[in-house]
């Protein structure tokens, strides 16, 4: 039976099971380019020509003298090369490796140009190559996977030396993520007067479980009593890092003698970096607050980064996390920026798992006399709403705002008198909140953003109930 009170009932939020999908990782074909591969005449430079993985090859210039494939642009004489047929797929990436037996000495804005396109001399993108003092892997992504020739052209005054230049060709698999869970039932019926009460959502969540990796000196190897500059695998992932030192106090950063201390993947993570937490070294302490003495970068590719995030540590914390901006990128680089020496006794990458989780559709708010008729349900909202406190105010307010918004122009022109009276309530009430915000010392807030859609139509973007943070008190 309808009842006749006016009390809204409060449906509980549903939860959506987990997406059924699960991410397989694209898996791509390539094609590498060494001395071997090419079959380069040892002890010299030569131009000519060989067939890769069923692809044909052209070069100018290419030497091997023991040091990988050497390029140079000496007397005229410019290093090149270029695939005189077409690859299976397009192109996806091109991956450097740096010669093991030497060191990249300098960094060299635009060194190496690679051009793509989809015929030989038919090259509409360019993407150029600047190397990085002591950084040894590299990748150059084309602007589209589109293309199927590319050509490299070395633009530097010395010789360069190349272990490897793998070609990676896009498969076009499609990755499903999976359906999400199921809404959950709608809140409870008009009722005999006693506060209607909603279902709660049929879905169940499961958390999402991601894999990590994580760096510590055991991990990483660091070897004991000194600083190196090295490279490891630590869980199927390549790492090289600058000046890491390891003293018995967790992986130790400095900046000294114009050595800075820097750590990046060589290889992609499995799945994209969902964030990167931080624990200081139980045996040394945060004794300083230090703004932005780490730098953290993100993207696709070594050096190809689009994202940074700065640390700054803050005197006896000893715990941190990184975010980037997007769970898409699967590659970072640490770099120090502090006068003094950190320890850090664990880095730990955590990857995004890469299922789709759909929270579904709670279950909705119950309303005792919700008869369709929104005018109706404005004024019975706003019927004695001020005898209301705390959670209970703060749902009435919403069902009010909700009516309201469907309202006609006449409609509303009908209950100037009680949105008015509704804006003073609000006033009050965000007053209330705020205040309580600060003594709490903002702990327990929540973003009134349930009714952003009302901004346009009910203008109370003056008085401030939107876009707002209010504290949930039994007595506010």
């Amino acid at each position: 039976n309808t009842g006749n009170d006016d009390n809204t009932g409060s449906g509980n939020t549903g939860s959506g099971n987990t997406g059924s999908g699960s991410t397989t990782p694209s898996t791509s074909s390539k094609i590498e380019l060494t001395v071997d591969s090419l079959g380069l005449t040892s002890q010299s430079y030569t131009s000519a020509t060989a067939t890769v993985g069923g692809v044909g090859f052209e070069w100018i210039q290419l030497g091997n003298y023991g040091d990988g494939i050497q390029v140079r642009d000496k007397e005229g004489n410019t290093s090149s090369f270029w695939n005189t047929t077409a690859f299976s797929s397009p192109i996806s990436k091109i991956e450097l490796v740096y010669s093991s037996s030497k060191d990249v000495t300098y960094s060299n804005p635009d060194c190496e140009i690679f051009s793509f396109g989809n015929g030989v001399d038919n090259y509409t993108s360019t993407v150029k190559l600047s190397t990085t003092s002591g950084v040894k892997t590299y990748t150059i992504t084309p602007d589209a996977e589109t293309y199927t020739y590319f050509r490299f052209e070395h633009d530097l005054g010395y010789s360069m030396y190349w272990k490897s230049i793998t070609i990676y060709l896009a498969d076009g698999t499609t990755v499903d993520p999976g359906q999400g869970g199921n809404g959950g039932s709608t809140g409870g019926n008009t009722d005999s007067g006693n506060t209607g009460s909603g279902n709660t959502g049929s879905g169940s969540t499961t958390p999402s479980t991601s894999s990590k990796v994580e760096l510590t000196v055991d991990s990483l190897g660091l070897t004991s009593q000194s600083y190196t500059s090295a490279t490891a695998t630590v869980g199927g992932v390549g790492f090289e890092w600058i000046q890491l030192g390891n003293y018995g106090d967790g992986i130790q950063v400095r900046d000294k003698n114009g050595n800075t201390s820097s750590l990046w993947n060589t290889t992609p993570f499995s799945s994209p970096i969902a964030r990167i937490e931080l624990v200081y070294s139980p045996t040394q302490s945060v004794s300083h607050s230090n703004p932005d003495c780490a730098i953290y970068s993100f993207g696709n590719g070594v050096n190809n980064y689009t994202c940074t995030v700065k640390l700054s540590t803050t005197s006896g914390v000893t715990t941190y996390t990184i975010t980037p901006d997007a769970e898409t990128y699967t590659y970072f680089r640490f770099e120090h920026d502090l006068g003094y020496t950190q320890y850090w006794e664990s880095i730990t990458i955590v990857l995004a798992d890469g299922t789709t989780v759909n929270p579904g559709q709670g279950g909705n708010t119950g309303n005792d006399n919700i008869t369709g008729n929104e005018l109706n349900d404005f004024k019975a909202a706003i019927k004695g709403i001020n005898n209301l406190k705390g959670e209970d105010l703060y749902n009435k307010i919403c069902v009010a705002l909700n009516a309201y918004s469907k309202l006609t122009a006449d409609e509303k022109a009908s209950v100037s008198t009680e949105y008015a009276t509704l804006k003073g309530i609000i006033e009050s009430y965000n007053n209330s909140a705020n205040a309580a915000n600060n003594d709490a010392n903002e702990v327990g807030k929540k973003l009134f953003g349930a009714f952003v859609f009302t901004v346009s139509t009910l203008s109370l973007a003056g008085f401030g109930f939107f876009g707002k943070k209010y504290f949930l008190h039994e007595n506010p």
